[in-house]
């Protein structure tokens, strides 16, 4: 599952209904955990107290349950499920692969409420789905996926309905394909992940570990097309700096920049197949295995089956876990973070740190590239103010910069930023206006922090920057 925004209000337990599936994807994280049998045990934990666990987590603040596998259709108990979380008031939502989104079942999901469900695919094609997930694959699922949005249409429902895709290294010729395509199915919401070296990702890593910088550029050219599509929503758990250049560049809402950090153990939480509870999904494989031996966190075995919910969250495993993702001290070390402005909003995977590869800030350092060519064109780009807006004053607290000095030098200069705005000079100009007033600062910093004045002003709807959109 993926998101734009962590929202804080939003407490949401992952749930692995069962470890059973259809498929075996190269890049299932679960081939770490369970191995690459195909069929498995099934869900022990959702088999025998399902009702338990689901009030276990109303009680404990959950107020969404999403649920998933192994391939969560496949279970017994998933409508039982679904209907206990929804007499407890608590948001709904599927994760599958599709193969199995019967009429039957697909419907009665809906008479259920469900509130939403997640189809994750490889790719808009055959050729790119299928070398990930399987011969066949492709066909089966859109067949589902259209009957599906029959159904949705003719019960009226309001269910959610979105497309998941893992960017790799097979698949980002079809990611600028993704608007149309899911326009075509019916969905309303396209959410990108990313590749994270576990499972069988990791005996896969040559084989579907895309080059950063082209992967960000098929995310461009795909976002490009985000107003034509205004009602299919794009989210993606992604670095911050990737969403304000997409936002930037496309004018395109993917969500709010807020607190990045890990949110495991807080407002998040992942429950195995056989109750094993666990900060995230990635906590009980190898990554974690190998942070606990380095003397992180102490990594113990909590079971929903044999521990109230509100004792394993206090544990020494969530307790050291949430202590060491929340703490700075332990990002410190992150060069590529340096000088980045959103460094004390934003954290990589603390199990990343701890356990670094080599490769878990490639697509930090391929947005600085493109973020830094696209900078270049705006300050020759100019602002203008739209006919409507009769600005007379531009409040000095929408600058994003921190420093008081720089904010009261935009107090005092802004008239003159007026002037040169109503004047069509170009960006630079304005740079180059304020710049002047505090010599003895980072120039690189007050050129970012006008353009992030410049930028808060065109969000507010006052002004237009142009030419704005050119291709990478």
């Amino acid at each position: 599952m993926t998101a734009s925004k962590r929202g804080k209000d939003r407490v949401l337990a992952v749930w692995e209904i069962t470890d059973a599936c259809t498929n075996e994807c190269l890049h299932c994280y679960n081939k770490e955990r369970y191995g690459k049998r195909r069929l498995r045990t099934g869900g022990i934990a959702a088999d025998k107290a399902y009702r338990q666990i689901v009030r276990q987590l109303k009680d404990e603040g959950f107020d969404g349950v999403y649920l998933v596998g192994g391939e969560p259709l496949m279970s017994g108990k998933l409508l039982e499920i679904v209907r206990e979380a929804k007499t407890q008031g608590m948001g709904v939502g599927i994760g599958t692969n599709g193969m199995l989104l019967v009429p039957p079942l697909s419907e009665a999901l809906l008479d259920a409420e469900v509130d939403s469900i997640v189809v994750s695919l490889e790719g808009a094609s055959a050729r790119t789905n299928d070398a990930v997930r399987g011969d066949g694959t492709f066909e089966r699922v859109l067949r589902n996926v259209d009957r599906f949005q029959a159904a949705r249409r003719r019960k009226g429902s309001a269910a959610g309905f979105g497309l998941s895709l893992i960017a790799n290294a097979l698949n980002l010729e079809d990611i600028p394909e993704l608007y149309p395509f899911a326009a075509v199915h019916g969905f309303d919401a396209i959410a990108i992940g990313f590749l994270a070296k576990e499972g069988g990702a990791r005996d896969n890593w040559e084989l579907l570990h895309p080059d950063a910088l082209q992967m960000i550029r098929a995310i461009d050219r795909m976002a490009a097309q985000a107003g034509r599509f205004p009602n299919i929503a794009l989210n993606m758990d992604c670095k911050p700096l990737l969403i304000e250049y997409l936002n930037r560049k496309h004018r395109i809402g993917i969500g709010q920049i807020d607190d990045y950090r890990c949110r495991a153990t807080v407002d998040h939480l992942y429950i195995t197949a056989a109750g094993d509870v666990l900060p995230c999904s990635s906590a009980g494989l190898s990554r974690a295995e190998a942070a606990a031996s380095g003397g992180r966190f102490s990594l113990e075995s909590a079971n929903i089956l044999k521990d109230p919910l509100g004792v394993i969250r206090q544990s020494a495993f969530f307790t050291e876990f949430r202590e060491f993702a929340l703490d700075p001290e332990s990002y410190r070390r992150i060069t590529t973070c340096e000088g980045c402005k959103f460094r004390t909003r934003c954290a990589p995977c603390p199990l990343q740190v701890a356990v670094s590869e080599g490769h878990e800030y490639e697509q930090c350092r391929a947005v600085q590239i493109l973020y830094e060519r696209f900078k270049k064109r705006i300050l020759a780009a100019v602002a203008k103010p739209k006919p409507e807006s009769r600005i007379t004053v531009i409040n000095p607290a929408m600058v994003l910069a921190r420093s008081d000095k720089i904010e009261s030098v935009f107090e005092h200069v802004q008239a003159e930023i007026l002037i040169r705005l109503r004047a069509g000079d170009r960006i630079e100009e304005l740079v180059r206006t304020v710049q002047a007033r505090v010599p003895g600062a980072d120039q690189n910093k007050i050129c970012d922090d006008v353009l992030d004045f410049l930028f808060a002003v065109e969000e507010a709807d006052i002004i237009r920057i142009e030419p704005r959109v050119w291709s990478e």
